[in-house]
């Protein structure tokens, strides 16, 4: 019974490692969503520029609306 369980633990581990793998090479993920929001405005939010600073902006949700397709990847992630 003991290596029933064993072997049991041993495919779902080999099965949970090739999906891990298979993701992080791109596998298994949309290339684009599409993104819909309401008019709806953040006053005074905190922004991070390039240069690391920080300045409080005008943040207006519907201009982010539109397709946005995956082009590579940066640190790991999906950029």
């Amino acid at each position: 019974m003991r290596s029933v369980y064993f072997a049991n633990g041993l495919v779902m581990l080999a099965a949970l490692t090739y999906l891990t793998v298979e993701q992080n090479a791109g596998s298994f993920r949309c290339n684009s969503i599409s993104i819909h929001m309401t008019d709806d405005v953040w006053e005074e939010a905190w922004i991070k520029l390039d240069d690391g600073t920080y300045e409080k902006r005008l943040l207006i949700y519907s201009h982010f609306n539109g397709i946005y397709a995956e082009n590579g990847t940066y640190d790991g992630r999906p950029k």
